[in-house]
């Protein structure tokens, strides 16, 4: 088996979605996901839950307590339903409606910042490579459910009213009060500051993957200098933005206006950030999230070294860090 082939399965395993084009069940391992923690110093790595019956991956609330996942229909060619559950997997709520295919990993679905409703997408496969994807907004017990429209990728304000979604034409803000959905900026992949009405996002000019900044009006935006940036991670006080590029390869961080940018250095091909200590002195980071591991790197003295603090791993996703300890999620392909 080549090295792609094995980055294909993993991809599929993953995405959890897409009834119509994913890989019949023979040729794609089974995956279990699982939520770990451990402190900063790489010490007391300690297993936190693990839904049962299992899930290929998962996605935490944010305040921990339940997680959405993608379960498929027991029917031949089924579709894969979104649901809600404790931890544990216990006491599930089917989220999406009948009849579609809803996605868990590209692109994930997004919790409200106080958990009690969450954007996601249904799925519809148009060809090779091709899906067409619709969001959807439903309250956490599977109420209320709407159609938002065409679009994907939605990133929540701090105040729970709006998101920012990827739409034809650009970055799209919805209004979940009014209903209303507003373009504010070309571009794709939004990230919404955690305070404040600035958000991050992308952008193709010349060809290249550039990084951008907007407010929720579309007033103020700017584009950084240099491209093949991506993986756009807000320091809690939002005031800085930390990114990867792919070329040349080296971690960064750019202030709110994209205007200051300042250079980590080279981390590795696959480096790319995941989260920001609580203090911002310090970013956590994937030294690729297959089959990688976490580092830890302080910015304020990026020459002085990096910690290594978990051992090489499966599948990593959702990095988040609670004073001194860190959480994540690890999906490993089950024994046959």
């Amino acid at each position: 088996m080549t090295g792609r082939s094995l980055v294909l399965m993993v991809f599929l395993a993953s995405l959890g979605g897409a009834g119509a084009s994913a890989a019949p069940d023979t040729t794609v391992p089974t995956f279990s996901a699982a939520i770990y923690s451990i402190r900063d110093d790489g010490t007391g790595r300690r297993l936190v839950a693990q839904p049962d019956p299992p899930v290929p991956n998962l996605i935490r609330s944010p305040d921990g307590r339940s997680i959405l996942y993608t379960k498929r229909s027991e029917k031949p060619d089924g579709d894969w339903a979104l649901f809600l559950a404790e931890n544990s997997g216990a006491n599930p709520v089917q989220l999406s409606p009948v009849g579609t295919s809803a996605t868990i990993d590209l692109p994930p679905p997004a919790f409200s910042p106080d958990g009690q409703r969450i954007a996601f997408n249904t799925v519809v496969g148009c060809g090779f490579r091709c899906g067409r994807y619709t969001l959807h907004l439903v309250d956490r017990d599977g109420t209320n459910l709407r159609v938002v429209g065409e679009g994907a990728q939605p990133s929540w304000s701090s105040d729970g009213r709006r998101f920012a979604y990827t739409s034809r034409g650009g970055i799209h803000l919805y209004d979940t009060e009014s209903n209303v959905s507003t373009q504010i900026a070309p571009g794709y992949r939004p990230v919404w500051a955690p305070r404040g009405q600035r958000i991050a996002f992308n952008r193709t000019l010349k060809g290249y993957g550039v990084a951008c900044l907007v407010n929720a009006d579309g007033s103020r935006m700017r584009c950084a200098q240099g491209h093949s940036r991506s993986a756009l991670v807000w320091s809690r006080d939002g005031k800085r933005v930390a990114f990867r590029q792919a070329t040349p390869s080296r971690l960064g961080i750019m202030d709110s206006d994209a205007r200051l940018v300042r250079y980590l250095g080279n981390r590795g091909r696959q480096a790319h950030p995941a989260a920001w200590s609580p203090d911002g002195k310090r970013l956590a980071y994937w030294y690729s999230a297959l089959f990688g591991r976490v580092h830890l790197l302080r910015v304020d003295r990026p020459r002085g070294g990096v910690r290594v603090i978990t051992e090489p791993s499966s599948f990593l996703s959702d990095l988040r860090w609670q004073g001194r300890t860190l959480t994540y999620v690890v999906s490993r392909p089950e024994a046959p």
